[in-house]
């Protein structure tokens, strides 16, 4: 609160709701949501862990560091030029797909895709890439025009809505889309709550406990599929799911704690990885075609376990960011990823302290997407959220380089 860190604000609603509150009601039902049976050294075992983790990662945002955590940012050049290109470049994206977004709305055509634990390069680069283009787009006409006339309002409201085409709650994972909405929302009311750190902390639990396990009622069906069981009952699904807070904290939405205690028992049982899941992670990129013996997510090596020892029905799994430091390198790895993610959370503070608001919304996004990253797992959060930094920094500054270029041969010319 001191600090008005919208970054750890997030790390610490997420603990609450996540880490306190779902392992409250489920241990209270003897019931863990991973069909794991509760084992009351586990239990123990896997509290101390994520309590090292929290307190560590207190006292490293705590320790004075002063070499500048990233460099000076003087913003885009030449703005306006980009802005048009982006826009023209949403337009194209909007004509080459428009069918094929149509149909994972309508039909849920790409929902193998959604749930893959690790994507395949190219539905990548598609839908986490170039689909969030039109965004980028929008946050740059929103965030860097200082004249709002007719002209800049409706190019913006109209990449808007281009922008909700590609990203909306049908077509998309709520993990991925909830930081983008998040962020426009806290953004939009940012000078209204600076201050009111309390008023945020009950807002994100408000919404972690009843809107994001009840937003599958839109994300795990097509639009066809909802048109089908009409309106009223659509609505009804939706406000039942609201308030079945009970059933929801017993369900694989908020396993986080579970599936901690599952990778405690599987370390225990099988050993550490010594850093194979996190070389699994950081090399996302590479096509298994090129490297067949590449790890897979931790999700994936945990689930097949579970669905082996404890009859699990399916292995794509999520594995909170603090057990997958100890899946790696036990207690060490926790201190590690603690560490690691205390550098994030300066990164992100110091970028919602910059003037520029472009850079500001991106510390904003990055302290919500910290909900995806500490549920992990990480091989997912890593390729996703690299696929959003090309799309909202790489795309302007190239193409902002571009434009420097023609303008110095421009000049030489002369």
């Amino acid at each position: 609160k001191k600090r008005n860190s919208l970054f750890d604000m997030a790390l610490v609603t997420f603990f609450f709701v996540f880490m306190f509150v779902a392992p409250q009601v489920q241990l209270k039902a003897l019931e863990l949501p991973n069909t794991m049976s509760i084992d009351s050294t586990m239990t123990v075992k896997t509290n101390g862990l994520l309590s090292i983790f929290l307190l560590s990662y207190i006292m490293f945002r705590k320790i004075n560091i002063n070499w500048r955590i990233i460099p000076y940012m003087n913003g885009i050049k030449h703005k306006q030029q980009v802005g048009i290109i982006l826009t023209l470049i949403s337009f194209f994206i909007l004509l080459l797909f428009c069918k094929d977004a149509y149909s994972s709305i309508i039909f849920k055509k790409i929902a193998a895709f959604s749930y893959e634990i690790t994507p395949k390069a190219s539905l990548l680069l598609k839908n986490k890439v170039v689909y969030m283009l039109p965004f980028v787009a929008f946050s740059f006409w929103l965030f860097n025009n200082k004249k709002w006339r007719f002209p800049e309002i409706s190019i913006t409201l109209i990449l808007f809505l281009v922008f909700i085409f590609f990203k909306n709650p049908i077509n998309e994972k709520r993990n991925l889309i909830g930081p983008l909405y998040l962020s426009l929302l806290y953004a939009f009311f940012s000078k209204k709550t600076k201050h009111a750190t309390n008023n945020i902390f009950l807002a994100l639990v408000l919404i972690l406990l009843l809107f994001f396990p009840s937003i599958k009622v839109f994300t795990h069906s097509s639009a066809l599929f909802l048109l089908n069981n009409q309106v009223k009952e659509t609505s009804s699904l939706f406000v039942s799911s609201l308030f079945s807070m009970k059933k929801n904290l017993s369900s694989l939405d908020f396993d986080a704690w579970s599936m901690s205690v599952a990778v405690v028992e599987f370390a225990d049982e099988k050993g550490f990885s010594m850093g194979r899941q996190l070389l699994g992670s950081l090399s996302f990129f590479i096509p298994r075609v090129l490297w067949e013996g590449k790890p897979v997510g931790t999700g994936q090596v945990v689930g097949t376990w579970l669905m082996e020892k404890y009859n699990h029905w399916f292995y794509q799994l999520s594995i909170p960011f603090p057990i997958e430091g100890y899946i790696d390198f036990g207690v060490l790895g926790v201190l590690i990823y603690s560490f690691a993610l205390s550098m994030v959370g300066r990164i992100s503070d110091r970028l919602i302290k910059c003037e520029n608001k472009y850079y500001m919304f991106l510390g904003v996004y990055m302290s919500f997407y910290l909900f995806y990253l500490l549920r992990g797992d990480l091989i997912s959060c890593l390729a996703y959220f690299i696929g959003f930094l090309i799309s909202y920094l790489f795309v302007p500054f190239v193409l902002s380089n571009i434009f420097s270029l023609f303008k110095l041969a421009g000049s030489n010319n002369v």
